[in-house]
């Protein structure tokens, strides 16, 4: 697993696990309504004459849905807090957009560059965001915490002109030192994150899987006639 790769699993866990699980969200009042058989679902009866009840049954795993929300959660979670308190902040980075004075549409230096030599066509000019994002990707956030002088990297970010994937030998001066800063930033960034994307995989593969509804159920034992008499 590449450091810039992602996992379905945990980005759901990371993004939308605390809304599946209804402690955060802003829908509430419309998805309590849709699940009392409100305006919307109103006269949506299964075969018995009972409401269906969709988010009820994503959540809880039953009717169309195998699983279901809770059970994923309870699933993802017994991994995630197994992994170390360094691995889950590196994660947790990993899946959180740069702060917005960092970003490449809003503060500090954010700016469109004409990158000399690159026109195409007479007139026209490709167009390079500074900024961490279009530098550094889904490490950004990441390289930030991990690199041992952010600020030179920030500048560094906001000033390159260049692809710094793609270093060019012409480039010389500051611009050089820009690239190599950019560089050395996602190499090591990369690097911890390597680690603690192993962690998790391997405390995921650990964890209890997903139980099917059935062996979700209490089964009580059999009423035999003998215990029925008594």
């Amino acid at each position: 697993m590449r450091a810039t790769d992602n996992d379905e699993d945990l980005s759901w866990l990371l993004l939308q696990g605390a809304v599946a699980m209804r402690e955060r969200g802003t829908l509430a009042g419309v998805v309590n309504q849709l699940e009392c058989g409100g305006p919307s679902e109103g006269g949506n009866l299964d075969m018995a004459g009972s409401y269906i009840h969709p988010f009820t049954d994503q959540q809880l795993g039953t009717g169309t849905c195998v699983r279901g929300d809770i059970e994923r959660h309870r699933w993802l979670s017994s991994a995630w807090f197994a992994c170390s308190e360094r691995s889950r902040g590196l994660l947790l980075l990993r899946h959180q957009a740069p702060r917005a004075a960092f970003r490449s549409d809003r503060g500090y230096g954010a700016r469109d560059r004409h990158v000399k030599g690159s026109d195409s066509k007479p007139g026209q000019h490709e167009a390079r965001r500074t900024g961490v994002e279009p530098q550094l990707g889904d490490l950004a956030n990441v390289a930030l915490q991990v690199y041992e002088h952010p600020g030179e990297l920030l500048v560094a970010c906001h000033e390159y002109s260049g692809d710094a994937g793609a270093p060019s030998s012409t480039v010389t001066g500051k611009q050089a030192g820009y690239g190599r800063t950019i560089r050395r930033a996602r190499r090591v960034a990369e690097a911890s994150l390597t680690e603690a994307w192993r962690e998790w995989f391997e405390s995921k593969a650990g964890a209890d899987p997903m139980r099917l509804p059935r062996e979700r159920r209490s089964i009580l034992p059999a009423v035999t006639s003998s215990g029925a008499s008594e």
